[in-house]
């Protein structure tokens, strides 16, 4: 028998992934679509039949994995805000919304370069856009085409790179460069003074394509510390793309003997960032062209010693 003081166990009342899940929501809802702030998009992320597994997540008659709770990371963009699983281990409401806030997430945004990559982010689609990484070489006859790479692509300092995009013949591309966790630091690849190329070249209505260095026996060079990088591909009209140009390609020494000729050594760059002034007009000039094109693609890439 169970002694007169003892509480049965119910699944009647709410557990903590209910009102954390809600905190999670408001917090996002300004800066992703509404269809993402649902028990259905949830259910998604978490590979369920229907959206009633997470109804009993919520009620407290399924236990929220670990694993589960990663996917929701993953599914949200928390990742790239250095967060992890451990987010849905906090059963405190004011240590959990502290927690989003310190780290920036959603509308507590508090830099122009973090409110632009999560305004970026809502614009990332699955199909019609594509950015792919693929080493670098010179001409070449045809060829097969080799497997398949995984999902993301390990890369060297030093080595030679080239970005493949797929976009609407006639739109226009700037790519983007972030380091993992870092929204603050924005590097614009194109365009630029060495690679001003923005054009998707096709046929009008059809699926175009546009490689970086236009120059086959030209490429882009890894040059960054060891760390999870991505690109991210912004396809719009020319006025929104010629913003992201936001300065000089500064040279960052040469490589070789120092009394080497110029034009004996190559000239090693680092791309130009995007300042709080060079977000503050990309940002104005979305909000004042709301229905302007917009689609983002994204691929990520590891650099590795050795």
């Amino acid at each position: 028998m169970t002694e007169p003081d003892q509480e049965l166990p119910t699944t009647t009342a709410m557990a903590d992934f209910d009102w954390q899940l809600n905190m999670l929501w408001d917090v996002l809802g300004g800066t992703i679509s509404q269809q993402e702030l649902t028990n259905v998009a949830v259910g998604r992320m978490l590979e369920l039949k229907s959206a009633s597994g997470v109804t009993q997540r919520r009620n407290g008659s399924a236990l929220l994995k670990p694993s589960e709770a990663s996917a929701i990371i993953k599914g949200y963009g928390l990742n790239r805000h250095l967060l992890d699983s451990s987010l849905f281990d906090i059963r405190d409401p004011e240590l959990f919304r502290a927690e989003l806030r310190n780290h920036g997430v959603g509308t507590y945004a508090h830099t122009l370069g973090k409110r632009l990559v999560q305004k970026l982010d809502r614009a990332l689609v699955q199909d019609g856009l594509t950015i792919t990484l693929r080493r670098g070489a010179g001409r070449r006859g045809l060829g097969y085409d080799g497997p398949q790479r995984k999902p993301i692509l390990k890369l060297h300092p030093e080595e030679r790179v080239e970005l493949v995009i797929t976009a609407e013949a006639g739109r226009h591309v700037a790519v983007i460069q972030l380091a993992q966790g870092s929204s603050d630091l924005i590097e614009t690849l194109a365009p630029t003074e060495i690679h001003p190329d923005t054009l998707v070249e096709g046929r009008k209505g059809e699926k175009g394509r546009l490689v970086l260095p236009r120059d086959a026996t030209d490429s882009f060079t890894v040059q960054r510390q060891p760390g999870l990088f991505r690109l991210v591909a912004v396809e719009g009209d020319e006025e929104l793309v010629t913003l992201f140009s936001c300065g000089s390609v500064e040279g960052i020494g040469r490589q070789g003997l120092q009394d080497a000729d110029d034009d004996d050594v190559p000239l090693l760059t680092t791309p130009p960032r995007l300042g709080d002034l060079d977000c503050g007009r990309i940002l104005d000039w979305l909000e004042a062209n709301p229905k302007a094109p917009l689609r983002t693609a994204e691929v990520e890439f590891l650099i590795v010693e050795g």
